[in-house]
């Protein structure tokens, strides 16, 4: 059965900020039309699945609360600039920038406390990536 990856949620305590960080330090989109900004904020980028920043008073009854266990990755084209500006803004870098084989990366927490990895992949992954769609 085919399975197509639709939407990354992160439940938020703090909308305003979470949109602030994706849109101006990642360079997400929100799409307003899909968006409710008092409990849904649906963001894009050029490429990939959607993520989609949840008023955590929308949390469905069971579902836990911790932060710290998910990372969501992110390419970029200039991984040396985001690193200098996420330091120089006071944005938490968890590691420096490092090879990771297919590519550099760095990894880094929103301000809510969950991890992200920003990389830039070497041409032959990119390459590789295309081919394979996604």
């Amino acid at each position: 059965m085919p399975v197509t990856t639709t939407l990354v949620s992160v439940y938020c305590h703090d909308l305003v900020a979470m949109r602030a960080f994706y849109t101006e330090r990642i360079g997400l989109e929100v799409v307003p039309f899909l968006s409710d900004e008092s409990s849904f904020i649906f963001l894009k980028g050029s490429r990939g699945t959607p993520l989609a920043l949840r008023a955590a008073s929308t949390r469905p009854d069971g579902m836990p609360s911790g932060v710290g266990s998910i990372e969501i990755g992110f390419e970029v084209d200039n991984l040396d600039a985001l690193y200098e500006e996420f330091k120089a803004a006071g944005v938490a870098v968890v590691t420096e920038i490092a090879d990771m084989g297919a590519g550099l990366y760095f990894v880094a927490k929103d301000p809510e406390g969950n991890y992200l990895s920003l990389s830039h992949l070497n041409e032959q992954v990119r390459a590789s990536r295309d081919q394979l769609g996604y």
